[in-house]
């Protein structure tokens, strides 16, 4: 066989080449991979300590010149309670019997005190809708047992 003329498998690089994998570079290149001449700390710096917050004044408004007195609030606890008895009497007939009466008495205290008159008003009807309800259902149980 002939010396490699390129067609067999070795692969001997370009031929009439001088070109060698394992000599060293040129003196006026630096040598591959260096590291740079600045050498940074292995860790950051730690950032300043944050200010300390400073205290906020008070927010007081100057009082106004004709501002009124705020009025005692003032809760009707019978109309409060016609309303909630009212609403789970549609559930079950009975809450609304016991919203009627208090939405009542809710009306006449509200008179005293001067406030819970709308959900005295809205107890009683609630719980009147309630007692429709009630009688409506026992009505056709009624007739759904007699057929």
């Amino acid at each position: 066989m002939a010396a490699n003329d390129g067609r067999d498998g070795d692969y001997a690089g370009p031929p009439n080449s001088s070109y060698d994998p394992f000599a060293q570079p040129a003196q006026g290149f630096p040598p591959p991979y260096a590291q740079s001449p600045s050498v940074q700390p292995p860790y950051a710096q730690p950032y300043p300590p944050y200010p300390p917050y400073a205290q906020p004044y008070p927010m007081v408004s100057p009082p106004h010149p004709y501002a009124s007195y705020p009025q005692p609030t003032t809760r009707n606890g019978l109309a409060i309670a016609s309303l909630v008895c009212s609403v789970l009497g549609l559930c079950c007939g009975i809450g609304a019997l016991a919203g009627i009466g208090l939405g009542i008495a809710g009306l006449n205290q509200a008179r005293e005190i001067g406030s819970g008159r709308g959900l005295s008003i809205a107890g009683i009807i609630v719980g009147a809708l309630g007692v429709l309800v009630a009688v409506g259902w026992l009505i056709v149980l009624i007739v759904g047992f007699n057929n």
